[in-house]
């Protein structure tokens, strides 16, 4: 079969992908492999479409059934900064950093301040001290990003992006710069959920110079939660169940250190 008879099947959805791909294998003609290119490449779009709709939909239902949220003190000064942000602009700002212990409902009340909907969540294991793509941050539909499990090195090396400046930041930059890309992170709030976070006076981290603790404690708002609490409320009934769930982290340790020391 011609290649363009395969392409005008495929393209009216009369021959689904796997079978165009295998019809132009079978032809072994001319143009074979930028055909083939396209039907993938249209193949991964169409993936990750459907991927983002069912992460929404899921989203969308756990909101539904999402526990009232603890109110503090800290976090909404912090969040004052972010209200007029177009009206009133500031050349920086600063972060927020959630520290406490696993299953505490860190990330969930981190997306929650600001919405699922306006806040683009990524994860930050694995590549410290470089931070992961935030390819899919959209400037005009998210106003926050979560940086879940991120260390402080990986903020230390890369401060500008953390200050949400006017002017446009690149990340990803190599000798070629294949990989990088420029994002405007003017006032986009940025929360920092993690467990071992190196904040100064925590006792997570001694390798922390004068000056790497002067800028953390300049530029990021703590809050840590005491040992056994969550960021959800919760009835008392809840709370024994939770505790009968998980005895190990509810015993004579009494800070975060510790359970981490584990």
């Amino acid at each position: 079969m011609p290649l363009t008879n395969i392409h005008s099947s495929w393209q009216k959805d009369k021959m689904s992908s796997a079978d165009a791909k295998a019809e132009i294998l079978r032809s072994r003609a001319v143009g074979s492999e930028k055909m083939l290119r396209v039907i993938e490449f249209h193949e991964k779009a169409r993936k990750d479409v459907e991927t983002k709709n069912m992460s929404n939909h899921v989203l969308a239902k756990l909101k539904s059934k999402e526990k009232k949220f603890r109110q503090d003190v800290t976090v909404d000064v912090w969040a004052k900064q972010f209200v007029d942000v177009y009206t009133n602009p500031m050349y920086r700002y600063t972060c927020l950093l959630l520290r406490g212990e696993s299953r505490a409902g860190k990330t969930a009340f981190a997306v929650s301040i600001f919405g699922f909907e306006r806040t683009l969540v990524v994860n930050c294991q694995g590549c410290s001290p470089d931070l992961p793509s935030i390819e899919a941050f959209d400037f005009s539909r998210h106003v926050a990003i979560v940086w879940d499990e991120i260390d402080e090195q990986q903020v230390l090396h890369n401060k500008q992006v953390f200050q949400a400046p006017a002017h446009v930041v690149t990340l990803g930059q190599s000798k070629c710069n294949q990989f990088a890309c420029a994002k405007l992170l003017h006032g986009v709030a940025m929360v920092l959920c993690s467990n071992t976070f190196a904040y100064p006076h925590t006792g997570c981290n001694t390798s922390l110079t004068p000056m790497d603790e002067n800028w953390i404690t300049s530029n990021i708002y703590e809050v840590q939660l005491p040992a056994g609490e969550v960021w959800y409320e919760e009835t008392p009934e809840e709370a024994r169940e939770r505790k009968r769930m998980r005895p190990c982290l509810f015993d004579n340790k009494n800070t975060l250190e510790d359970w981490v020391g584990r």
